[in-house]
């Protein structure tokens, strides 16, 4: 399961809400709409990410695993464009971009042995 659908139920339960309670927030008619994004069931779109991000108070960088700093940047152009461009691909590329954002991770410390 890709790390934005994890991060996304790792927060709501951080802050205490229930399913209906964040599709509420996010206007969506039901939990079961947050209920398929939590499980990878169903894809968000660009500005989905963004509205997810400002619920939770973190950046859309940290919701889709790009970056482990949880705060929101205050004028972070590099960020948004990266949104934006990440909200149009599919599941199996955003997929494929965090595998390769995982190899960046494990390999920034071998550069500097």
């Amino acid at each position: 399961m890709s790390d934005i659908y994890k991060r996304i139920k790792y927060l709501r339960e951080l802050h205490n809400m229930t399913q209906q309670e964040l599709a509420d927030k996010l206007g969506y008619k039901s939990r079961s709409t947050i209920n398929k994004i939590e499980n990878g069931m169903r894809d968000i779109s660009q500005s989905q990410i963004l509205d997810f991000a400002n619920v939770f108070d973190v950046s859309p960088a940290y919701l889709m695993g790009l970056s482990e700093e949880s705060s929101q940047p205050q004028d972070d152009e590099e960020t948004i464009v990266l949104a934006r461009k990440l909200g149009t691909l599919d599941k199996s590329q955003i997929q494929l971009i965090n595998q390769m954002i995982d190899q960046f991770e494990k390999n920034k410390g071998k550069d500097h042995e």
